[in-house]
């Protein structure tokens, strides 16, 4: 592989300007790897040493710039799409039960609410109005979590154990089971009421006609669309037959990505845990490249990824402007590839254990 680093090789663009240093055609790893020498300096990027900015301008000038410098790229791994016998009874049989469960669950959960109200008063004490209300929007949101939750977990769980790497079988079959779970829970059959109570109005509009909105018709679609992401992002290496996971991650300050991307585009995957390390305070503001290796003992195959994880907060330049604050967070992938077995076993000696 070529040691050229032009600069478009970097990412980089017009909006550097004329200021941009011009950096030297030939940059060893050791130089790469040198704290002292980050590309995205050097190259005067607005987001260097940045998470705070002046105005959401500069935000969205450091948001761009980053986006150009680190372009977003398709992973190395193309699922199969296959499933197996196994997997589709399996799923099948088991979605009848998943449905009970939930309704076992979620309705024994709604029925001891009413009955404890019902306690109460036949004991001539009453649950205020207002307490009752936030109890109720509460047990309401735990039902909408148990639905989101209980398919995505059982479908995941069967998806790993038979081997499926469909994500369309169980996305359909979650939304299916989510909407029956809504109808006889939010959907009024019981004497005009619905099972998951709900005793607050917004302005004359009951809330339960929004639960079940919410409920009916965005909770199994979200459900649905959570289940084919879970098991779309799942590497399989199809050689061996093994669901791959994450042996190995990096996390590197985010200025130096464009170091770490020059060296993936030499080949020069070990060099990576030469570089600097991000800081906790970059982490939790979810600031920093990070770079995983995907595999499996005893697979034939792994996958190195770097996905960058962009932040950036801005404010009014001036204290009185219609200017309202800003925040930024994203993530993209810039790079992934396939590796073989040496590869592997080369950056697991290097690498710390993920």
């Amino acid at each position: 592989m070529s040691d050229e680093l032009s600069s478009s090789e970097q990412g980089g663009t017009a909006d550097a300007g004329a200021d941009t240093p011009i950096l030297p055609k030939q940059i060893s790893v050791e130089e790469l790897t040198d704290p002292s020498n980050c590309l995205s300096a050097l190259h005067q990027r607005p987001f260097v040493g940045q998470t705070d900015y002046k105005g959401g301008k500069a935000l969205d000038a450091a948001h761009a710039a980053a986006t150009q410098a680190l372009p977003k790229v398709e992973s190395a791994y193309k699922p199969s799409g296959k499933t197996t016998g196994g997997a589709t009874v399996s799923m099948l049989l088991a979605s009848p039960l998943v449905l009970l469960l939930l309704l076992l669950i979620c309705g024994g959960i709604c029925f001891g609410w009413i009955m404890f109200q019902v306690a109460r008063l036949s004991d001539g004490s009453e649950t205020s109005a207002e307490i009752a209300g936030a109890v109720s929007i509460l047990i309401d949101i735990v039902v909408i979590v148990l639905m989101i939750f209980a398919p995505v977990l059982s479908f995941g769980f069967l998806s790993r154990v038979f081997k499926n790497r469909n994500p369309l079988l169980p996305a359909v079959l979650t939304g299916i089971v989510d909407l029956l779970a809504a109808i006889v829970l939010f959907v009024p059959i019981w004497h005009g009421n619905t099972l998951a109570p709900t005793d607050l109005t917004l302005n004359g509009l009951p809330i339960r006609w929004v639960l079940i909105i919410l409920g009916g018709l965005v909770i199994p679609v979200v459900a649905a669309v959570v289940v084919y992401q879970k098991i779309a992002g799942r590497k399989f290496c199809e050689e061996t037959g093994f669901f791959l996971k994450p042996l190995s991650r990096l996390r590197l300050r985010f200025d130096f990505a464009e170091n770490a991307l020059a060296l993936l585009k030499r080949g020069e995957y070990l060099a990576l845990a030469s570089l600097p390390r991000a800081e906790e305070q970059h982490i939790k503001k979810k600031h920093f490249a990070e770079v995983v290796l995907w595999g499996h003992d005893q697979a034939a195959t792994a996958y190195l990824g770097v996905e960058v994880h962009f932040a950036g907060n801005s404010k009014p330049v001036k204290k009185i402007s219609l200017e309202e604050s800003k925040v930024v967070r994203v993530k993209w992938l810039v790079f992934s590839a396939r590796l073989d077995e040496t590869q592997t076993r080369s950056l697991l000696q290097t690498f710390p254990a993920g």
